[in-house]
């Protein structure tokens, strides 16, 4: 029994430990500033990949409260995304319903991170396409260079968005109270 523990408390640590999260910005941006998106992309275990858009004021404050906030957001996630109710009457507009392309963060329910399928693996990238399909039946498509340093967004289009990757540190300004004197 005490082996079976063991074994399944390195698994989970091992799980954790492989998850790969970056951060990316549009270029020509830093991530001091407080007015752009941040596209938080998680290779998991598997390989597979998932992303995810937060404000950059609202990451920073996540990440100084907690450096692995969207780890653990991403890790305790489920599948389940919860029921919607109407403001003010408390009349429930849609059911909760199970979605294996989206995971659904336990410490805030808006954090959504959705699957990105792989269209094709080139010498120098790798596409992708949001596995949510919009009312225009228009899907996001995206590019990341294989070392995952450059995201490039619509890549098919006549102008392209690019993004830069940025360590996770870059967007922690400060490291305690102190800091701020």
């Amino acid at each position: 029994m005490k082996k079976l523990l063991f074994f399944i408390t390195f698994l989970v640590m091992t799980i954790v430990a492989k998850a790969q999260v970056m951060y990316f910005i549009p270029s020509g941006h830093s991530p001091e500033e407080n007015n752009i998106y941040v596209d938080i992309v998680v290779k998991d275990n598997s390989g597979q990949l998932w992303k995810t858009t937060v404000w950059s004021g609202t990451l920073k404050n996540n990440l100084l409260a907690n450096r692995n906030y969207y780890v653990d957001a991403f890790n305790t996630g489920t599948h389940t995304i919860p029921a919607t109710y109407l403001p003010f009457t408390g009349t429930q507009y849609s059911p909760a319903r199970y979605d294996e392309n989206i995971i659904v963060s336990k410490h805030d329910t808006n954090l959504k991170f959705e699957r990105l399928i792989i269209l094709q693996r080139t010498q120098k990238s790798i596409v992708c396409k949001t596995s949510r399909v919009d009312i225009m039946a228009i899907s996001d498509k995206y590019a990341f260079s294989l070392d995952f340093k450059t995201m490039v967004q619509n890549p098919d289009k006549v102008n392209p968005s690019y993004y830069t990757s940025i360590p996770v540190d870059r967007f922690i300004v400060r490291r305690s109270i102190d800091d701020l004197f």
